[in-house]
């Protein structure tokens, strides 16, 4: 849920443009279906773009991690 809601907050600023966060605005643009889903494999892709660079500003991401690779390792 805190993804979803960081991912929105990101697709309404437009000044990360150019900044580390551009392949993660790009990916969102794929995440959901034409029937407003969110699709898996594109939402973790987004995902494996902006955890590391959040993973530079607090130890307290590394739950997301461990659990972005285990989700990763089920699909």
């Amino acid at each position: 849920m805190f993804i979803e809601l960081w991912m929105c907050h990101l697709q309404q600023n437009t000044k990360m443009e150019g900044t580390v966060f551009a392949p993660t605005l790009e990916g969102m643009k794929h995440i959901k279906s034409e029937q407003g889903e969110i699709l898996s494999q594109p939402f973790l892709d987004v995902c494996k773009h902006i955890l590391p660079v959040i993973g530079h500003y607090s130890t307290s991401f590394d739950m997301l991690l461990l659990q972005d690779e285990d989700n990763e390792r089920k699909t």
